[in-house]
């Protein structure tokens, strides 16, 4: 594997003892309306924060169905509650569909918090969270850098996110631009978005791998491989296209990549499943040169999670050492 590789990977609440003796951390993270959200916040109390950035995501304006009201409503909740816990914090908000000059300025304000930072990414979309941990990870300011993900208790039954952009390019992961036939592969969580329109535009090109999460619950399979079906248009994945890796486990889905990788260099990544298997191919990406495209919903559902699970902790940069080259 890469250098440094693994990734330092613990519950967050056991990796606090030994980041304590590192130095005083800064934090960042979004203040959104699941209770998730909140946290990262708590926890990394103990820690004693220099200084916390809670992020706003700014909703879309006109998106179907339009939740941005209820959006608004849930992150004031979760400030409000960060007030009244004595948590301080500066606030940052920045649109969901932000541009790269827009992540570019957020990345200079949490870079400025340093050389210590906890980056949450929980309710961070991937189109910020990309470009903002690959800047974090250059930055020579940056000394140590630990990625917070926490597990949502259980999910709704209703559709998570609506109203899909077109899969495009993440802000800063165009990868390199020539026409060389790829093997695309799809991280895969409960919901396609605009993914069958793409597979059937990039089908004739693309050997197409698939990799999925182990699910807790069972029904949580059966919604998987439904979204599978979604964005399917010709026969089942074949076993060899097809590799799984705990949620919450960046190694595991970093070396499946690598096993791809090592057949056939030339892949086309497509995270649409849990945030760490996401951040195992923007680092994979990093690495390697690599295109990684994704559909931005537009609509999101604030009520989409319910409670929280455990609370994983990367560490992903360590006295001035990346993990990435």
């Amino acid at each position: 594997m890469s250098a440094l590789l693994p990734i330092p990977t613990l519950p967050f609440g056991d990796a606090i003892p030994e980041l304590s003796t590192v130095g005083p951390f800064a934090f960042v993270g979004v203040a959104g309306p699941e209770e998730r959200h909140r946290r990262g916040f708590d926890m990394s109390a103990r820690l004693n924060p220099t200084r916390r950035l809670a992020i706003e995501i700014e909703p879309v304006a006109g998106a179907y169905p339009d939740l941005a009201g209820q959006w608004r409503a849930g992150s004031k909740n979760c400030r409000k509650g960060l007030d009244v816990a004595g948590i301080a914090y500066d606030l940052e908000t920045i649109p969901l569909l932000a541009t790269e000059d827009q992540i570019l300025a957020l990345s200079k304000k949490c870079v400025d918090l340093g050389p210590n930072l906890i980056l949450d990414i929980s309710s961070m979309p991937a189109r910020v969270f990309g470009l903002l941990t690959s800047t974090l990870l250059r930055a020579t300011a940056i000394s140590e850098l630990v990625v917070l993900y926490t597990e949502a208790g259980s999910y709704s039954d209703k559709n998570l996110t609506s109203d899909p952009q077109p899969v495009e390019p993440l802000p800063g992961f165009a990868g390199p631009l020539d026409e060389t036939p790829r093997r695309l592969v799809v991280s895969l969580g409960f919901e396609s978005l605009g993914l069958r329109d793409f597979l059937e535009n990039e089908a004739s090109r693309h050997k197409i791998k698939w990799l999925l999460p182990f699910p807790a619950k069972t029904q949580w399979m059966k919604r998987q491989w439904r979204a599978i079906q979604g964005t399917t248009t010709a026969q089942a994945p074949a076993s060899g296209d097809l590799e799984y890796a705990p949620a919450w486990d960046v190694n595991a889905a970093f070396r499946a990549l690598e096993g791809w990788f090592d057949i056939d260099p030339h892949l086309h990544l497509a995270p649409f499943g849990p945030k760490p298997h996401t951040l195992a191919m923007l680092l994979f990406a990093m690495e390697k040169d690599l295109n990684v495209s994704y559909s931005q919903p537009k609509s999101i559902r604030p009520d989409g999670t319910t409670g929280f699970g455990q609370t994983w902790s990367y560490l992903l940069k360590t006295d001035g050492s990346s993990v990435i080259r």
